[in-house]
Parts: C-alpha cells; sequence; structure tokens
C-alpha cells in the first residue's frame, strides 16, 4: 500500500488540480497502510478492503494496539485519517472519479476545458500535496515501527534463582509475520551489563528444516554479523526443539527471528545476567 501511496504522489506533479484523483488515491492508500500495520487480528483489515473511506477503521486500529507512538506519529495518524474523512467519502471520490452526472464528462475533462472550475480550490488541493509528501515520510516509520512489538526488560524483570538472576519470555509467532518471525524484539537494560541470552525455538514437524535465527541490534545495527547481512547465530529445525545462545549488552536489542512462522509454534527466551553467565 505504501508503494501505491507513492506511485500516486509521484503521478501528481505539478498540476494538483488535474490529478486530484491521484490525491484521492494516495490518502486511500497511506490509511490502509497504516491500518493493515497496526491491525494483527485481521478483522479491520477486511473490513478496511470493502470500502474507499476507512477513517473510523484508522482511528479504532490505532486506540486499541499499544503501540508507542512519538507526537508527530499521532499527528500523521489523525491527518492522514482526517483527508480520508474528507477525500473518501462516496460524494467526494465519486465526484472526482466520475464526474458530474449533469456535465457528461469527468471532472478531469471538466478542470482541463474550464481550467477555472476548482481555480479556488487550487491552494487547498496543493496543501493536501504537501501534507501527504510529510504524511508518507512518517507513515513509512509508523508501519516499521508498528510491525515490531518491543518488550523491555527492567530490573524489575529478573528473578533470583541459585544465585543466578534470570528474566523469561514466551513468545507466540504474530500472525502478521508471513515471510519472517522478525517482529519481536526484546529490549536489554541500558546499565552497561553484560547478558546471556539464550532463545529456545520449539518447533512442529515440517516438510523441511526451517531457520530460525537470533538477531543483536544496536541502534539499527547489526551487532553480530556473519559479514552477508545475516546473524551468525542460527539453527534449523525440522521439528522438536533446538537453542541458540548468544551474548549480548546492556542497551542492545534482541531478535529472534523464524524464515516461516508457521514451522514453530512457540520461542522461548531466557536473560542471565552476566554474574550468572557460562564461560
Amino acid at each position: 500500500m505504501l508503494k501505491f501511496a507513492k506511485k500516486e504522489l509521484d503521478g501528481v506533479g505539478g498540476n494538483v488540480v488535474e490529478n486530484v484523483h491521484r490525491l484521492v488515491n494516495a490518502v486511500e492508500y497511506l490509511a490502509k497502510a497504516l491500518i493493515y500495520a497496526a491491525d494483527v487480528g485481521g478483522e479491520l483489515c477486511n473490513k478496511a478492503r470493502k470500502r474507499h473511506e476507512v477513517s473510523r477503521l484508522l482511528i479504532e486500529a490505532y486506540a486499541k494496539a499499544p503501540i508507542p507512538l512519538s507526537e508527530e506519529d499521532v499527528k500523521a495518524v489523525v491527518g492522514i485519517a482526517f483527508l480520508n474523512a474528507m477525500l473518501c467519502n462516496s460524494v467526494v471520490r465519486g465526484t472526482v472519479r466520475y464526474g458530474v452526472e449533469p456535465f457528461g464528462m469527468s471532472l478531469q475533462e471538466a478542470v482541463k476545458k474550464s481550467p477555472n472550475i476548482l481555480y479556488e480550490w487550487k491552494d487547498m488541493f496543493q496543501h493536501v500535496k504537501e501534507l501527504l509528501d510529510k504524511y508518507y515520510k512518517r507513515a513509512e516509520d509508523i508501519v516499521k515501527k508498528v510491525g515490531t512489538l518491543y518488550i523491555e526488560v527492567t530490573q524489575h524483570s529478573f528473578v533470583v534463582g541459585q544465585g543466578i538472576r534470570r528474566a523469561r519470555f514466551i513468545l507466540l509467532p504474530r500472525p502478521t509475520a508471513r515471510y519472517a518471525h522478525a517482529r519481536v524484539r526484546i529490549k536489554l537494560p541500558k546499565d552497561g551489563g553484560k547478558y546471556r541470552v539464550e532463545v529456545k525455538f520449539i518447533g512442529e514437524a515440517a516438510v523441511a528444516p526451517v531457520r530460525c535465527e537470533v538477531c543483536i541490534w544496536e541502534k539499527d545495527r547489526l551487532v553480530n554479523d556473519d559479514g552477508t547481512g545475516s546473524p551468525r547465530d542460527y539453527i534449523y529445525l525440522a521439528g522438536g526443539e533446538g537453542v541458540v545462545v548468544v551474548d549480548a549488552e546492556g542497551g542492545q536489542e534482541v531478535e529472534p527471528r523464524v524464515w516461516k512462522p508457521s514451522g514453530v509454534k512457540k520461542i522461548e527466551v531466557t536473560i542471565e545476567e552476566a554474574s550468572g553467565a557460562k564461560p
């Protein structure tokens, strides 16, 4: 949807009035892109596919989803929802797409023959175009952000057992992960300490082995890179259980990744402080 929105925005060019139909399409694509990214259940996505004016669904998706958004993110979501309600309703969209019936021509044809028809609206459409350019860049960041579930580890997450401080998390593959289960990141405390992280992948019987990886990120940089842009810490799982152990530092993020989510039913993550790490 983001690619479609970008294509429509690029097609507007300098003549905003003649290409107002592209603005309408871009608003719809941006709104649906945000809905599809936020709703992991699919119910809102199915509703959004059946209509053009999806402003209420967009607000509903972000009102119920526990997604951390900045002030600028919120402005973008509300702004796109407002433009969607304004331009994608049945009256405006029908007029832009099919024209006014008494004219016997499309809106674009009418504008070409008589540019003054929408002259007074030109400034408004130009402002909409500028907003959409701004919102598109923000929407890209939001889609990336909401596509990942962040779990923040604090000192309260640890419990003491046999003299070792441990924190445990159980992760389930998310429904939105179609190609790779790269949708969960665990943020380690920003304390400068060192941690031993054990990731257990529990799989189901598979026709072919499933690649299970553990990525360590630091400010969007892959720390445990094997030199090819992929993590060097991985296993292939054809069923049963498999474990990957990595060493990480405070402030880094650990991301279990599965290249075929249906092949893994559960992921268990155990984090130990360095004092209890094995040599």
